[in-house]
């Protein structure tokens, strides 16, 4: 599942890469990967079994991850702030902590019940935070209201032909 979070991202510096016209810094990116996959596999799996490829490979994806963003960052210039990231990673951490805490205190309810109380206190949680960490901001905020609606289409400029 971790590998899949880096594989995502890696898709988008990937393809950007390859907009760049820097298909050959990918193919060396991929190839440091494979080099690096192929050796933790050998040293990981006899002690670690599946758990240890597994673990390889989360570590391979972020190799790519970091090798690929260096690359698009040094040709484009632009710097990533992982602040957002982190408040909302703090606010999926408290969330998640509150319901499995909360599961724990109702061992003799129904599995239906518990879902239907803690979901819906850990999502009220995960909102209140987002906005106390400011992750969401009142900009952000404007431009949602600011969105027309799915399948609404612009008025088309009168005078052209299309």
């Amino acid at each position: 599942m971790f590998a899949m979070l880096f594989s995502f991202l890696n898709t988008l510096f990937g393809f950007t890469l390859v907009i760049l016209n820097k298909q050959t810094r990918l193919l060396a990116i991929n190839a440091i990967a494979v080099v690096f996959n192929l050796a933790g596999n050998f040293l990981f799996i006899p002690r670690f079994g599946f758990r240890g490829a597994a673990w390889v490979s989360v570590f391979s994806e972020f190799i790519i991850l970091v090798l690929t963003y260096l690359a698009v960052q040094k040709r484009l210039g632009f710097h990533m702030s992982f602040g957002p990231f982190l408040k909302m990673l703090f606010s999926s951490a408290a969330m998640g902590l509150l319901v499995a805490l909360g599961y724990r205190f109702m061992p003799n309810f129904n599995a239906y019940l518990q879902l239907g109380i803690l979901v819906p206190i850990g999502g009220i949680v995960y909102v209140f935070l987002m906005f106390k960490t400011k992750a969401i901001t009142p900009e952000m905020l404007a431009l949602l209201r600011k969105r027309e609606p799915v399948g609404a289409e612009a008025p088309m400029p009168s005078g052209q032909d299309y």
